[in-house]
């Protein structure tokens, strides 16, 4: 139990503290002194860079304060990195949210050209990742070490806290600044979450939880968006939806997936742990 420790719970939660003040505050001012048209894909660029530079910065702070990099805060019951639990949530967010487009009418395909759609794409793929990257560490790996507790109900409560802390944060984006029923982009916001923490709780890691997230968030900036005025992600997509996004639908989709990808998780952690005990035994 020394794992959780007050001296140890404190030096996380500076981490915490100092993480999200590199952020959400000095760099992206950073950006945006030096954003210009933010509907560009310089500006673009400019809106996701922060999040590599914060989390390439907060890497070296990690490792002063609490004697773990990176790595080993996303891990918290197993001692290497997976890739597998990261395509067990990846692969089936994409493949349902693609197949959920069968069933879409109101949206049309991108006619900026396939060399403008490619260039958002490739900077999306490597710019998203950091930017999930980030939002994993600070939201679930770090939130998950400050207030896990030995009890009964530790794994609820900190589900609970670390969803509300993160729906908190995304009440700026434009998908809720511009619903009609904001109550159902809130609810999104905290079922993803819950969905996220608890794929870390179950497979002893945040290697799903990062799948998932970026399966998430790379299906909106490269597959289908809203018009890049209304977007969180001022990407061009492949395909563009017409209006506002249908969120009772988006939401429907979400919580097939997450049952999907927590079954997933638990088909994972019981193979990991077979293969575990063959190896402790051999």
């Amino acid at each position: 139990m020394s794992e959780f420790n007050i001296g140890k719970k404190k030096n996380y939660l500076i981490s915490f503290i100092i993480f999200f003040f590199l952020l959400y505050f000095p760099t992206p001012l950073i950006a945006v002194l030096f954003l210009g048209d933010k509907y560009t894909l310089p500006g673009y660029v400019c809106i996701l860079s922060p999040y590599a530079v914060s989390t390439l910065v907060f890497s070296l702070i990690l490792k002063k304060l609490t004697g773990k990099g990176i790595r080993e805060t996303l891990l918290i019951g197993r001692e290497e990195l997976e890739t597998a639990p990261f395509f067990c949530s990846f692969i089936p967010f994409l493949a349902i949210s693609s197949l959920s487009l069968l069933f879409m009418d109101d949206m049309k395909v991108n006619e900026s050209g396939i060399a403008v759609v490619l260039s958002y794409a490739s900077a999306s793929l490597v710019l998203i990742f950091f930017q999930v990257l980030s939002e994993e560490l600070l939201f679930r790996a770090l939130v998950y070490r400050i207030f896990i507790f030995d009890g009964k109900y530790s794994n609820v409560v900190t589900l609970i806290l670390s969803s509300v802390l993160f729906t908190i944060m995304h009440l700026g984006n434009a998908d809720f600044s511009g619903a009609d029923e904001k109550w159902i982009v809130l609810l999104y916001y905290f079922i993803s979450s819950l969905t996220l923490m608890a794929l870390g709780i179950i497979t002893g890691g945040f290697e799903s939880s990062i799948g998932f997230h970026y399966a998430n968030n790379l299906f909106v900036a490269v597959i289908e968006n809203k018009e890049k005025t209304k977007a969180s992600l001022p990407s061009e997509a492949i395909f563009i939806s017409d209006g506002n996004l249908d969120m009772a639908r988006s939401l429907l989709i979400l919580i097939v997936i997450s049952i999907i990808t927590l079954f997933c998780a638990l088909l994972w952690r019981r193979k990991w742990e077979e293969r575990r005990t063959r190896n402790i035994e051999y």
